[in-house]
């Protein structure tokens, strides 16, 4: 049970409590080169080239 491993008074989680963190990774321009399930790449004047997506229990997709 959550509780059990919740610091606190033993209270009870609840699903309004909770937060969803998403990460995201960044180049040294400041663009976002994966975030999640989605990795993204750019050409050499920023413009973004291919984004690809890869969902655990489906093909890759790119676009």
């Amino acid at each position: 049970e959550v509780s059990q491993i919740a610091p606190g008074l033993g209270e009870t989680l609840k699903v309004q409590d909770a937060v969803v963190q998403v990460s995201a990774r960044y180049d040294s321009a400041g663009r976002v080169i994966e975030r999640s399930h989605t990795q993204y790449r750019y050409d050499d004047c920023g413009r973004l080239v291919v984004k690809r997506e890869t969902r655990p229990g489906f093909r890759p997709k790119e676009t």
